[in-house]
């Protein structure tokens, strides 16, 4: 029994299409990374195109199989999963060494498999997939720190799958989920942070090799040891690169400046996507801005001020978002800011306007298409239904829908049955559907929808 109850949790199907976008977002982001790796050989913004596509194929068509056992989605991810191990064979297997197949065998096979993602298993089974092929990419010997910018979003997009499926079942409200997920990034990168200045770590940026450790844990300042060598700020000349042989211990560079400098020096890759150079040296200037500030020195070097400060970081980055974002993209800004409004305003009443929409299309398709006028029109019953509080389980039929739907009153629901007879003797029976059967249909529906929204509040007590 105890077994049962502990293995219920991760069998329980997954229904949230917002989960399924962000595993989605998370995946891509790593396959960018992956293909980061060979930007030296000019294809990488091919082969991202080609992610894309793929990642469109997988998980976009997971979308729509969300809450559905369909046969449909068997058969894609069988298809799509066998072109994608033929491409994983040839040419993928002569393309890499044993490691990098392995995972890219396992990005191929993971969007494919996507369209069967229905339980909270294979869920995590797909973030399990991302984390280690993430791993193996920031463990590569040709990975530095500009890795990150491919890898952090990839994390990022992970934690914030697993938040929104945890919160799934919960009654919470969209204000409540906003404000936790901006506290759980905003958390996220204060952890971050702390751990990149304080916490014990290999002295360099990325984590493609790792040279021998020295004394010093962090970037935080210490006092020479005993020894005199090997100790103190700036560690010994082999682990620090830029102390000259016979150089006192704490008396050499910078170690923020060191860290900035050599920054700047993988910035200068030609075969980094301008885009991401530009954007990169942009948040390299502020964080020697932040650096100088929050030390009480100067931290000399490329584009710092001679007198860093807070303020100066502040008006910086404030100059920069009205000159580079603000003025050249407001009216794109506005009308994202308007489109947001109107998605919340619209949201909860999304399954209304889609059924009227649906229904719209329908009455026009009736005289030419009227068996695909029929479809359209069962299926703005299932959101209307839906409107109303019913949603439609995994396999249920139309009239079986209707059925669970107990609280629609007596006349809508004569309505909406008188519909689902004429659309079931059509479609599972010998009756030919007719131009008069699609107009009958729909204008059942839309009555009954009329009714069930309030239009009618004298009717919907019948």
């Amino acid at each position: 029994m105890s077994t049962t109850t502990a293995a219920a949790p991760a069998d329980q199907p997954l229904t949230s299409r917002a989960v399924v976008l962000l595993t989605a977002c998370s995946y891509l982001c790593v396959c960018l990374s992956f293909s980061y790796l060979d930007r030296r050989y000019g294809k990488f913004g091919f082969e991202s195109l080609l992610w894309l596509v793929w990642t469109a194929l997988g998980f976009g068509a997971a979308l729509f199989y969300v809450g559905k056992n369909s046969r449909a989605a068997d058969t894609h991810w069988k298809v799509q999963g066998t072109l994608g191990m033929l491409l994983a064979l040839f040419p993928g297997f002569l393309m890499f060494n044993l490691l990098r197949w392995a995972s890219l065998s396992l990005l191929i096979v993971l969007s494919a498999r996507a369209v069967v993602m229905r339980t909270r298993r294979d869920f995590y089974m797909n973030l399990t997939v991302i984390f280690v092929v993430s791993l193996m990419v920031a463990t590569y010997m040709t990975a530095d720190w500009t890795v990150w910018f491919y890898l952090a979003p990839a994390w990022l997009f992970a934690g914030l799958a697993l938040a929104w499926e945890h919160a799934t079942g919960t009654a919470i409200s969209r204000w409540a989920k906003g404000g936790l997920t901006v506290a759980f990034i905003g958390l996220s990168f204060l952890l971050a942070m702390l751990l990149f200045l304080l916490a014990p770590r290999p002295p360099t940026l990325g984590f493609g090799f790792l040279p021998p450790g020295t004394d010093t844990p962090n970037l935080v300042k210490q006092e020479a040891g005993s020894q005199g060598q090997g100790r103190g700020e700036g560690g010994d000349a082999s682990s620090r690169g830029g102390r000259a042989p016979g150089t006192q211990a704490g008396a050499g560079a910078d170690p923020w400046q060191q860290m900035f400098d050599r920054m700047r020096r993988d910035l200068q890759d030609r075969h980094m996507p301008d885009w991401q150079r530009q954007t990169l040296q942009r948040l390299t200037g502020w964080g020697e801005i932040l650096a100088a500030a929050l030390t009480g020195r100067l931290v000399p070097g490329s584009g710092v001020p001679a007198t860093g400060s807070l303020e100066e970081l502040l008006r910086e980055a404030g100059e920069y978002c009205v000159e580079k974002i603000i003025l050249p993209w407001w009216p794109f800004l506005l009308l994202f800011l308007l489109l947001l409004w109107l998605i919340f305003r619209l949201w909860p009443r999304r399954y209304g306007l889609g059924a009227a929409g649906l229904l719209q299309v329908a009455d026009l398709l009736a005289r030419w298409q009227p068996m695909l006028s029929m479809r359209l029109s069962a299926l703005a019953l299932n959101w209307c239904l839906r409107q109303q509080g019913h949603g439609r389980a995994s396999g249920q039929s139309v009239r079986e829908h209707l059925a669970g739907a107990a609280s629609v009153p007596d006349l809508p629901r004569r309505w909406l049955g008188y519909a689902v007879d004429l659309y079931c003797e059509t479609r599972f029976g010998s009756t030919a559907a007719t131009r008069q059967r699609a107009a009958n249909m729909h204008k059942a529906i839309h009555g009954a929808s009329q009714i069930l929204a309030g239009a009618m509040p004298e009717l919907k007590r019948a």
